[in-house]
């Protein structure tokens, strides 16, 4: 049964003689191996599962609990079934062998479609959905209707209390970050509470793609935004320029293999050439962020888009324009606070997963690194591993194991998913395999939690309650993967965590002089 909120005192002696048991198990970081080479989609919210697909091929689940592979094969040669995440009791969302969006719950049913809006919509697909499977997001593709041309439409279904799912939409914004005829948007994540979802949006010409990011509002209707155009461009001259853009027409009058076609195309090139470097001078005026792939963070607080900054050139009579300097860099945005970090210090690292707090992975293929969020320190993943818990990862792979690459990881950075490929003496590839790194809970704090007190220690609506006779000193909160989320020196009965995600946590007061522990768990979170 769930409560509004969780009271929860000291954990009792039985707790305790439980995780003293299990302490040598769970102290160091467990590599589990999948049996799979096929790379990952998605992560259950929980943990437990993982998910993945082959196109053409099969699709796959894994349940690092039981340390059990499920596979689904496709239909037949041309399928393009999928299995895109996986809710937190292992059911599978994705799309079906008839390119439909789809769940799948277990083998006897097989893939059950999703329902589509009133119209004539032929496909789609699932995309991710919330751990507790409440909400899916994804799209459709069709008509519409009979005179509307083929589009792709964004899309949300909800659980009813029937356990079927009912087709709720997503607004289409008419218009691209352009001021055009928008093309497309794909939503491609959702948060646990299903009010933050994270898609693409394509521009009328199909040249320029943006994040776009929907927020729920507390009246249940939905309000988008694309937040790092203003940041890229400056749309102020942007109607000015797209207006003297050299039209081909103008240009080219006769056809190809007549006299004068080709003289006449370079003419056209040469023109265009000119108008781009001058259009993109005046137009561009910061980094460009990337829009695939999306990358949010579980408890989506964060985005970690990549960051690209060009330099051109041009040269009177030239028929193109030449790329002089290209600088990468990761982003941390805040979806929350709006806040965005463009991190310089680590020129090149492209993030393909980020955690609840805004650590980012990124591999090089040969390595897997972690930017930290606390210092932006950049650093390879089995030296952290080293650092953190004494663990020598390369010990637990393959002894010919020479390339590592991340394929995604869990919110809190307690299990890191990631894949290895193993190379023969005579250099061809031997095997490659997906594995799970799965970090250990707090040993050192919750084999403590039964310290005797008359503090009282729970949560309600986003703020952490102490009650005690005694004075309070000091509050610390950590994760279960022994990270330190919060603090406060100062002496209160009650403290703000609305910027923590949902989750278990481990809290240690300082009352009277002594440490007191306690878990609680959060319920909802930014």
């Amino acid at each position: 049964m769930k409560h509004l909120s969780f009271y929860i005192s000291l954990i009792s002696a039985a707790f305790a003689v439980q995780v003293s048991a299990q302490t040598q198990t769970e102290s160091n970081p467990q590599v589990i191996f999948t049996g799979t080479s096929v790379n990952v989609k998605g992560i259950s919210n929980n943990g437990r599962y993982i998910c993945g697909a082959r196109m053409y091929t099969e699709a796959y689940r894994f349940d690092i609990e039981k340390k059990e592979l499920i596979t689904i094969p496709a239909a037949d040669s041309y399928s393009d079934m999928a299995a895109l995440d996986v809710m937190d009791d292992g059911t599978l969302v994705g799309k079906n062998d008839k390119k439909e969006p789809g769940i799948y719950r277990d083998s006897e049913v097989g893939w059950e479609s999703l329902p589509y809006p009133n119209g004539d919509w032929k496909e789609g697909s699932c995309t991710q959905c919330t751990g507790d499977g409440k909400y899916i997001t994804g799209y459709i593709m069709g008509k519409g209707d009979a005179t509307s041309p083929y589009k792709t439409f964004p899309a949300l279904w909800e659980k009813q209390e029937d356990d079927n799912y009912k087709y709720v939409g997503l607004p289409n914004p008419q218009t691209d970050f352009l001021g055009g005829k928008t093309q497309f948007v794909s939503p491609r994540t959702i948060s646990p509470d299903g009010k933050t979802i994270i898609g693409v949006m394509m521009e009328q010409r199909g040249f320029y793609s943006q994040p776009i990011v929907y927020h729920k509002k507390d009246n249940g209707e939905w309000e988008y935004e694309t937040p790092f155009v203003a940041l890229s461009y400056n749309m102020d001259v942007y109607k000015t320029w797209m207006d003297k853009e050299p039209q081909m027409k103008d240009y080219i009058t006769a056809h190809p293999g007549e006299s004068g076609y080709i003289e006449q195309v370079k003419t056209y090139q040469r023109a265009y050439a000119k108008w781009q470097f001058e259009f993109f001078k005046a137009w561009k005026k910061g980094p460009e962020f990337t829009s695939v792939p999306v990358i949010m963070s579980e408890n989506g607080k964060f985005l970690a888009p990549t960051t690209v900054i060009n330099e051109y050139s041009y040269t009177e009579g030239a028929t193109d324009i030449e790329l002089v300097s290209q600088l990468v860099y990761p982003c941390r945005y805040n979806t929350a606070t709006k806040e965005v970090e463009i991190i310089k210090t680590v020129p090149d690292f492209v993030p393909v997963a980020v955690s609840n707090y805004g650590d980012m992975l990124s591999s090089d293929g040969e390595k897997i690194f972690l930017l930290l969020h606390e210092n932006n320190e950049k650093i390879e993943l089995s030296e952290w591993l080293n650092k953190k818990y004494g663990f020598n990862l390369y010990d637990k792979l393959p002894s010919n194991t020479e390339y590592l690459d991340c394929q995604t990881v869990g919110g809190s950075l307690d299990l890191i998913v990631a894949s290895y490929r193993s190379v023969l003496e005579n250099g061809d590839l031997d095997k490659k395999e997906v594995f799970c790194i799965k970090l250990p809970i707090v040993n050192n704090i919750m084999q403590t939690l039964n310290t005797p007190s008359s503090a009282t220690i729970y949560i309600k609506d986003n703020m952490l309650m102490l009650t005690s006779s005694e004075k309070v000193e000091k509050v610390s909160i950590y994760d279960l993967a022994g990270g330190k989320v919060f603090e406060s020196a100062s002496n209160q009965d009650c403290y703000d965590i609305s910027s923590l995600p949902k989750g278990v946590y481990i809290v240690a007061a300082k009352v009277n002089g002594q440490t007191v522990k306690a878990k609680v768990y959060k319920e909802s979170g930014i």
